[in-house]
C-alpha cells in the first residue's frame, strides 16, 4: 500500500515539474535524461526510505510496548490465608515496620486472637523485601523482667548475650550510644506476651528502667529501630512519657458472629477442616 502511494506521488511530481519531457526531447541529448533519471531515483529512494524507516520505527515501538506489557509481574509473597480478615491491621503494621514512625509499636488483643501470627506474617514480608533487616525476638514471662541489657545487646548485634556495662557507665547512656551506633541499620525487636513486663500489681506500667529505655526508642529519631510489644492490654508510659502515645496500638478484635461464620466456612472449604456442624452464614 505504501509503495503504490509513493509511485503515484512520483508520477504527479514528474508531471508537475516536467521530468518526463526530458525523455521525449532527443535534441537535448542524453544529459537531460540522466538528470531527470537522477531526480526520479533520488526522490524514489528518499521517499521510500522515509516510508519504510517510519514503518520500521512503528513496528519497533509496538514490539517494545508489547514486551513491556508482557513483563513478568513482581513476585508476590504468599500470605497466611487465615489473615484475610486482618488486611487493615496487616498494612498498618507493615507500614510502621518499613516507613516508621520508629520507636514502640504496640499490638494488642485477647489471648489467641492471632497477634503473634500477624506479626510473623508481616515480618516474613518485610524480611523478604529487604534482606538487611535484622529481627530479634523475646518472650516475657510472668514475674520475670526483660532486662534493658538484652535490648542493648540486640542493637549491638550480640543477641542472646546481655550487654555488660563498663565501670561508671549508666544503662541509659549505653542504650543511647547503642542506638546512635545503629546508623542506617534496620532493626526490629519483638517482645511477645509483653503484659508480663508490668510491675507486679500494676496492669499498665513497666518498671522504671524499661520505661526509660522505651522512651529513648520513641524519642531518638537518629535510628531505624522498632520495638514491637504484643500484649493483651495497652501499656502506658509513666509520668510524662510519650512512647505509648506516639501512635495508637494496633488492636485486634474478635470477628462479629456473621463474619466469623463466613470465615469458618471459607477455611472449611471441601471439608478440609473436618467441621460438619458450622453455624449458618447470614
Amino acid at each position: 500500500m505504501f509503495t503504490v502511494a509513493a509511485l503515484a506521488l512520483f508520477v504527479a511530481l514528474g508531471t508537475r515539474f516536467g521530468w518526463w519531457r526530458a525523455f521525449g526531447d532527443p535534441e537535448k541529448g542524453a544529459w537531460p535524461w540522466i538528470e531527470a533519471t537522477g531526480w526520479v531515483v533520488g526522490a524514489v529512494s528518499g521517499t521510500l526510505g522515509a516510508v519504510f524507516g517510519g514503518a520500521s520505527l512503528v513496528i519497533t515501538l509496538r514490539s517494545m510496548r508489547k514486551e513491556v506489557g508482557q513483563a513478568a509481574p513482581a513476585p508476590q509473597l504468599r500470605r497466611d490465608p487465615s489473615l484475610l480478615d486482618r488486611d487493615s491491621e496487616y498494612e498498618r503494621l507493615r507500614d510502621r515496620l518499613t516507613e516508621g514512625p520508629w520507636g514502640v509499636v504496640a499490638v494488642t488483643g485477647p489471648p489467641g486472637i492471632g497477634k503473634t501470627r500477624l506479626v510473623d506474617a508481616v515480618l516474613d514480608e518485610v524480611m523478604g523485601a529487604d534482606k538487611t533487616v535484622r529481627v530479634y525476638k523475646h518472650e516475657a514471662v510472668p514475674y520475670g523482667r526483660l532486662d534493658v541489657r538484652n535490648l542493648i545487646a540486640d542493637l549491638e548485634g550480640r543477641h542472646g548475650r546481655p550487654a555488660v556495662l563498663r565501670p561508671g557507665e549508666s544503662l541509659l547512656g549505653r542504650l543511647e550510644a547503642a542506638l546512635e551506633g545503629t546508623e542506617l541499620r534496620h532493626i526490629v525487636i519483638v517482645v511477645d506476651s509483653a503484659q508480663h513486663l508490668v510491675v507486679p500489681g500494676d496492669r499498665r506500667h513497666v518498671d522504671f528502667q524499661l520505661d526509660e529505655a522505651l522512651e529513648a526508642f520513641a524519642t531518638d529519631h537518629r535510628h531505624r529501630v522498632a520495638v514491637v510489644l504484643l500484649s493483651r492490654d495497652p501499656l502506658e508510659a509513666r509520668a510524662r512519657g510519650t512512647w505509648s502515645t506516639v501512635d495508637p496500638p494496633i488492636a485486634l478484635g474478635r470477628l462479629p458472629k456473621p463474619d466469623f461464620a463466613s470465615f469458618l466456612h471459607a477455611l472449611n472449604k471441601g471439608g478440609r477442616l473436618g467441621l460438619t456442624d458450622l453455624p449458618r452464614r447470614t
